[in-house]
């Protein structure tokens, strides 16, 4: 499966079925709520991207019925961080 690692200890998992945040820092932990949280690609009613840059940390925002989660990254990550954002793809093709 596929692992894309974020910053404050994130780190994103996506497969066939759909994504796993996993937050292994206390930060991370207290911001998410759990230690991991899995999202079925069915859930997902919205989805937004903010590309990383020089002064700020990029983000995938997940939004279900139940929330939203957010993933941030560091620079140097964006285009990595686009292509976890689509599922049709397949795992084997995204966050690579």
């Amino acid at each position: 499966m596929p692992e894309f690692k974020g910053v404050y200890g994130y780190a994103l998992i996506v497969d066939d079925e759909g994504v796993t945040i996993q937050a292994t820092g206390r930060v991370s932990q207290g911001a998410l709520g759990a230690s991991e949280r899995r999202i079925l690609f069915e859930e997902i009613t919205d989805r937004s991207f903010r590309p990383a840059n020089l002064a700020t940390n990029g983000h995938i925002e997940i939004v279900t019925n139940n929330g939203k989660s957010i993933f941030r990254f560091m620079t140097g990550k964006t285009a990595r961080g686009r292509r976890c954002l689509r599922p049709d793809r397949g795992a084997d093709a995204a966050c690579r």
